[in-house]
């Protein structure tokens, strides 16, 4: 008895090695999805190692240098307190994939919990969470961002991303509970039962890693979402004014009138934020083409 399940389960894990080994030749020849993969890497290392790329501190006020245009020296030219463009970029990168990846962590852990705890028990549960998705998707997120932020008196990058966190845990709990309904239907999730197989081992085992796919399509999306709602709430006063973020940057430049006499102050932070918001959903439609959204069984 013992072989035969551990023969089943060798198999299983063959067949998933083999689905993700076609998934990942299938995404190495999807072009726009490898360019969306290269500059996010791009802007990863741009944002680990800019205490070492950025050839000035993006803090440092330079009045003198007020809306200095492009040259050899400010390769992007400087803002309208002297600050160097290209520093405060490299830097803008950190705190935008710091902001990202951070409301995806929070909303991907709050909306994967639910969608699993829902669409496996069903039941009273499931109608609980399922009214609770709808009415979060009901009501506008950026109203709820603004009427929160407005109401906290410390407007940190913190308090912002977990706001946003919150938000956006609908889309993972819709999704993941839809797919489980259909998974827990599944033979060898019905022969786990049979074998007396707890629900957290059925869970993590065998539904969870059948998600993947999904989760991961979906983390990229929102990502691209919250670098866009993170330079909205600045360019409306509801940011952090203290750290260097693409979307300060082009609020600064708004409020001082740069828009077409000083055009490159605002001109590169929103090609920043234009083509790394590109890259994550060239990347999720990369992964989702390659998946095709199949079941590892």
């Amino acid at each position: 008895m013992e072989n035969k399940k551990g023969n089943a389960h060798e198999k299983i894990i063959e067949k998933r090695v083999s689905y993700y080994y076609t998934v990942l030749k299938r995404f190495l020849k999807h072009g726009p999805g490898m360019f969306g993969l290269i500059v996010i890497m791009i802007t990863l290392l741009l944002a680990i190692f800019a205490d070492d790329i950025a050839p000035f501190d993006p803090y440092e006020l330079n009045p003198r240098n007020r809306f200095q245009a492009p040259d050899r020296v400010h390769l992007m030219g400087t803002d309208n307190l002297g600050c160097d463009i290209l520093s405060r970029i490299i830097y803008g990168a950190r705190y935008s994939m710091i902001i990202s990846i951070s409301v995806v962590i929070i909303s991907m852990t709050i909306g994967v919990t639910l969608g699993l705890i829902s669409g496996y028990y069903g039941g009273f549960v499931d109608e609980i969470v399922t009214r609770a998705t709808d009415a979060f998707m009901a009501v506008p997120s950026f109203f709820i961002y603004i009427t929160a932020l407005s109401m906290w008196d410390v407007r940190g990058i913190w308090t912002i991303t977990l706001i946003m966190g919150i938000m956006m845990w609908p889309t993972f709990a819709k999704v993941v509970r839809s797919e489980v309904l259909s998974l827990k239907q599944r033979p060898y999730v019905e022969a786990g039962k049979s074998m007396g197989a707890s629900d957290v081992r059925l869970i993590m085992r065998y539904i969870l890693p059948n998600l993947f796919g999904s989760i991961t399509i979906i983390s990229s999306f929102r990502m691209a979402a919250a670098i866009l709602t993170e330079t909205g709430l600045n360019f409306i006063g509801l940011g952090d004014p203290t750290i260097c973020s693409w979307g300060s940057m082009i609020t600064r430049a708004h409020r001082s009138g740069a828009q077409l006499t000083f055009w490159w102050a605002t001109l590169f932070p929103g090609l920043a934020i234009t083509i790394v918001t590109w890259a994550f959903n060239l990347f999720g439609d990369g992964l989702r083409d390659a998946l095709d959204i199949k079941t590892v069984t």
